[in-house]
């Protein structure tokens, strides 16, 4: 990186740090609804300057209309092809949970944001101070590296590239739980650990605390931008002095709700009331570090994994894994819904005993045993909770 991007990255990690529990203002919000309004095709017939006026949309109408979408008149199939692209801009793919992968395009200015703020979020030192951080992640890009500089050292690993991750001696280890769990079982030490990418589930989290004594942390992001960061207390709270997260309830009860996007820095492709597919659990109870963004308890994962029983009940994966974590703890598992009143249930040790199936009858009708399937990819995305489509 050079001298005026990190200079660019330091003065976003300093404003990062200075609106900490400052909530983004309306008329930030109207100007750049404004911005968007003037610069993106798709949203030119938008009039009103009332953010509740414009029209929810999801990703799959968004890409379906990319060229339009985007500020730059990049074409899906450039992006896609990672062609040389205008104005510094780069294009980067999703992991692709929800089935086709989705792209993602910033321009310099927009990396440096990003960074600045992951920096501020994320890392335990200021970002001029020696620190390695190990990034096992599915794919690399531009975005990822714009975090580099005179003090953070980055390297991208593959998922599978445990032993040269060690070799590497990183103070900060970025990755999905299922490969943080593998850094313990090889006893490689780190200041922090940090799970991307996949639900991290309780068990997991307690596992990895009991390897890592220093607080496991999370990084929630998506196509859709970078959405929540821990605090030094454990607690996600999302990025609130750059975006308006609106709340879709789900069951107000139990705090679950859908969350709806605009992210006012996003311009190169406009993020304007974007639902999202997952399915977020907010906290009951102030966190300690008095940040006044709302705190999650949770993200539980996509709500396309959310059982759906007859007569309209829903059962979510948080009461499922805890099926498991009571009866099987520590033992791998697979629970898919295959029919409005059946589900398939496989275990790794190949055994599912009785109290377990006794459990999760509490909440599925009936339960069939199959075996545990064969490894996915590592590259794949692990969900361990998930729903066949049926009618």
């Amino acid at each position: 990186m050079n001298a005026v991007a990190q200079i660019g990255v330091l003065r976003h990690w300093l404003a990062a740090k200075s609106r900490w529990g400052r909530r983004a203002a309306g008329s930030e919000v109207r100007r750049h609804l404004a911005w968007v309004r003037g610069a993106s095709p798709f949203y030119r017939a938008q009039r009103s300057a009332a953010l509740e006026d414009w029209p929810v949309v999801d990703r799959r109408q968004l890409m379906a209309a990319f060229e339009a979408w985007n500020t730059a008149g990049i074409t899906l199939a450039m992006a896609r092809a990672k062609f040389p692209l205008p104005a510094g801009i780069e294009a980067g793919l999703s992991s692709g949970t929800a089935g086709e992968r989705g792209v993602f395009l910033t321009s310099p200015r927009e990396r440096a944001e990003w960074a600045g703020t992951m920096l501020a979020r994320v890392l335990p030192r200021a970002p001029w101070r020696s620190q390695r951080v190990a990034l096992c992640l599915r794919d690399s890009n531009a975005l990822y590296f714009a975090a580099s500089g005179r003090g953070v050292q980055l390297a991208h690993f593959a998922l599978d590239a445990v032993a040269e991750a060690k070799a590497f001696r990183p103070d900060i280890i970025v990755a999905p739980p299922r490969i943080l769990a593998e850094f313990a079982q090889h006893d490689v030490a780190a200041e922090r650990v940090i799970a991307v990418a996949e639900t991290l589930d309780e068990p997991e989290e307690t596992r990895l605390a009991a390897r890592y004594p220093g607080r496991v942390h999370q990084v929630y992001q998506a196509t859709e931008g970078f959405l929540a960061a821990t605090c030094e207390h454990g607690t996600l709270h999302l990025n609130e002095d750059f975006l308006v997260v609106e709340k879709e309830w789900i069951d107000r009860g139990s705090g679950r709700f859908r969350p709806v996007v605009t992210d006012l820095r996003r311009r190169t492709q406009p993020v304007v009331r974007l639902r999202i597919d997952d399915v977020l659990i907010e906290r009951e109870t102030p966190c300690p570090c008095g940040c006044v963004f709302t705190s999650l308890e949770r993200v539980e994962g996509r709500l396309e994994d959310v059982f759906q029983l007859a007569g309209g009940r829903q059962v979510f994966p948080r009461e499922l894994r805890a099926c498991f974590a009571n009866r099987l703890p520590g033992v791998d598992y697979r629970i898919r819904q295959i029919s409005p009143d059946c589900a398939e249930v496989a275990v790794a040790d190949g055994v599912a005993n009785p109290p377990l199936l006794a459990e999760l009858a509490r909440w599925i009708p009936r339960i069939r045993v199959v075996p545990f399937p064969s490894p996915d990819p590592i590259e794949k995305k692990l969900r361990r909770v998930t729903r066949a489509p049926f009618d």
